[in-house]
């Protein structure tokens, strides 16, 4: 009988699916990273509804591996003072990752770091650098049907999980996808003056 050498008796993770169950197809980057510099180029322009437009387009057409899309575009509401539409999009964003968004007037407050997750840093370790790494941080990225809300990450975690899937996908099957563009940076909580 063949050891489990996975540290932890987790069973190997199957391969990650969208809520309606379909399966993950793999974020093409260039495409998103070209997305993300039409929308950066329209709000320097003031022009907020096509870079809105652009998001929207690029996640009716890759729903479900659109993460940095939505980050982006719950970016744009929320400096735009647009609650209905924060509200809607974080809740679509909720049933397709593993993730909650803060209320609109928290936005600031994004949460506990990967850090506070010690038992998904241990998983992830124990399988780092194998390939079914890749296969593990899908199945934490995107929220499993029946998932209950405190199996969620905050949003801190959940952009460092992003961008560990994109550090994991160069250092362990590098010729898979070109480089991946930069996690976008929600606001950092502010410090208060005493």
């Amino acid at each position: 009988e063949p050891d489990d050498d996975s540290g932890f008796g987790q069973p190997e993770p199957q391969p990650a699916r969208t809520p309606d169950g379909a399966p993950v197809r793999p974020v093409n980057t260039e495409e998103l990273f070209d997305v993300q510099q039409q929308s950066d180029f329209f709000l320097s322009l003031g022009q907020h509804d096509q870079a809105i437009a652009v998001l929207r387009e690029h996640i009716a057409t890759s729903p479900g591996t659109s993460a940095l899309a939505y980050l982006d575009l719950l970016r744009i509401f929320h400096s735009l003072g647009r609650k209905e539409d924060y509200a809607r999009l974080a809740e679509e964003f909720e049933r397709a990752f593993n993730a909650d968004v803060p209320a609109f007037e928290n936005f600031n407050e994004t949460g506990k770091g990967l850090e506070h997750y010690r038992s998904t840093l241990a998983r992830i370790e124990s399988q780092w650098p194998a390939p079914g790494t890749l296969a593990l941080i899908e199945e934490l990225i995107f929220r499993k049907p029946g998932a209950h809300e405190d199996e969620a990450f905050d949003l801190a975690a959940y952009q460092e999980l992003l961008l560990l899937y994109s550090v994991a996908k160069e250092v362990i099957d590098p010729n898979s996808a070109p480089p991946a563009p930069v996690t976008p940076t929600m606001p950092t909580p502010k410090a208060t003056m005493t």
